[in-house]
């Protein structure tokens, strides 16, 4: 049975701390482009490049408009986890183009428990498994276009938490996926800069 915890009142928005001191022997991937490489990062399909930003920041920046722009990190080995990532949508993000994070991902075809952005002038994101079966959804979201957003997922056994910009969104339980790595997709016709990507394991101490 999948249960879902209410998301908190959007005037007293709940504030996720940002992480410090993490231990070394916990970093499962770390990439901030600032070497203009992409080291790990698998591309999987349409465009993705090293490019600077207006402030001459390296950014990791994907999109098309011939077909999905997808990248990969990590192994099938992975388990629990936390991702933090910091995006830029160029384009509003509409009800039929969306950008998906995806964890415990066994292939680019599991998609694994994807986060959908569905709608960002509703501030509409939504959990799914593996494309077929809907797990939960949160509206009001203050997503920024043409500013970074920090997003940061955890994926602690059966729970699925998730912060954007340092507020908590929601929990959503499910036990059936156990392990995997992680894919970024952009649909085509959407451009979104990537950067700071950073993932550590919960199961050292």
């Amino acid at each position: 049975t999948l249960t879902r915890t209410p998301r908190p009142p959007t005037n007293t928005p709940t504030l996720i701390p940002t992480s410090t001191d993490i231990p070394a022997e916990a970093v499962l991937y770390e990439e901030n482009f600032e070497d203009t490489t992409s080291i790990r990062t698998v591309p999987i399909g349409g465009t993705w490049r090293v490019t600077q930003d207006e402030d001459g920041n390296s950014i990791y920046l994907g999109g098309s408009d011939a077909q999905d722009s997808v990248f990969s990190i990590g192994t099938s080995a992975w388990s629990n986890y936390i991702l933090e990532l910091r995006f830029m949508p160029y384009d509003s993000i509409g009800s039929r183009d969306q950008f998906e994070v995806c964890v415990r991902c066994s292939g680019a075809m599991s998609r694994g428990y994807n986060l959908k952005f569905g709608d960002t002038r509703l501030g509409h994101v939504f959990w799914e498994r593996n494309h077929d079966a809907f797990l939960g959804e949160a509206y009001g979201i203050n997503l920024l276009q043409n500013e970074w957003n920090t997003l940061r997922i955890e994926v602690d056994g059966n729970t699925l938490r998730v912060s954007i910009n340092n507020i908590w969104i929601s929990d959503v339980f499910d036990a059936v996926l156990t392990n995997g790595g992680i894919y970024i997709v952009i649909s085509d016709g959407l451009s979104i800069a990537i950067d700071d990507i950073r993932v550590w394991s919960l199961d050292v101490d």
